[in-house]
């Protein structure tokens, strides 16, 4: 948390003590998910999920067409994750064959801090087009990942925090619970980084539709046989003050 703080004094206060800056609020609906590389036998099916995210930002003026625009946004970001598999297990009279159906549904919170260089493109009595392009910073909040499994006719679900090392809580279709430490080291990283490109079009009384993307490059997970890449989009609305 002191290296995100440290990158928010970077970016925020060189805007903000310069006189040519504007400031505004955002919001927006977001589309989540992961790009999965696995070494295990298990190849789980990711699925963007929607979510939410709003902030503030602040911009300034480099040039009459450039500008250096950072945001401070809390993003809360879903995916799905879904495994189907048959297995064949020996028995008295022969081989049992079994199949597993899992789905994971993550929830994390983030405190995201893009950075954006944009430059005006089009501009027009009925408002402007600006593209923008930068390193997005990301620090995990908190969230949880829970997990329905079937193998066969028996059934549980769980959960399990994401950015803290916590036992996973098994719940069976009887009711019964039980705990379990898959791993030694929360499911996530707390720091994620990316680039980001964002497209907005201001009308002239302040009010923008902004579009906004995040190609993660950092893997987030700490399982030693899945690398994941966070992925998302944002549709969105911002006023400028």
């Amino acid at each position: 948390m002191k290296v995100f703080l440290v990158l928010f004094c970077a970016f925020f206060i060189p805007v903000l003590s310069f006189g040519q800056f504007s400031w505004g609020v955002k919001a927006g609906a977001s589309f989540s998910g992961y790009h999965s590389e696995s070494a295990s036998g298990l190849n789980p099916e990711y699925k963007y999920q929607p979510g939410f995210q709003a902030g503030v930002f602040a911009e300034q003026q480099l040039s009459e067409r450039f500008s250096l625009q950072p945001e401070l946004l809390f993003s809360f970001r879903r995916a799905k994750a879904s495994v189907k598999e048959t297995y064949s297990i020996p028995s008295t009279t022969g081989y049992t064959t079994l199949e597993l159906e899992m789905t994971s549904r993550f929830s994390p919170l983030y405190l995201d801090l893009p950075v954006y260089f944009k430059m005006n493109v089009m501009e027009a009595k009925t408002g402007k087009l600006a593209l923008g392009l930068g390193p997005v910073f990301s620090y995990g909040l908190g969230g949880k990942v829970k997990v329905d499994g079937k193998l066969g006719s028996d059934e549980t679900s769980g959960e399990q925090k994401l950015f803290k090392e916590d036992e996973f809580v098994w719940t069976d279709d009887s009711g019964n619970q039980s705990t379990e430490m898959l791993m030694d080291d929360a499911p996530f990283k707390r720091f994620d980084f990316g680039w980001g490109g964002l497209a907005t079009y201001e009308l002239p009384l302040g009010l923008a539709f902004n579009l906004s993307a995040q190609y993660g490059l950092l893997n987030i997970s700490n399982d030693e046989e899945e690398d994941l890449y966070s992925r998302s989009l944002v549709l969105g609305i911002s006023y400028r003050f």
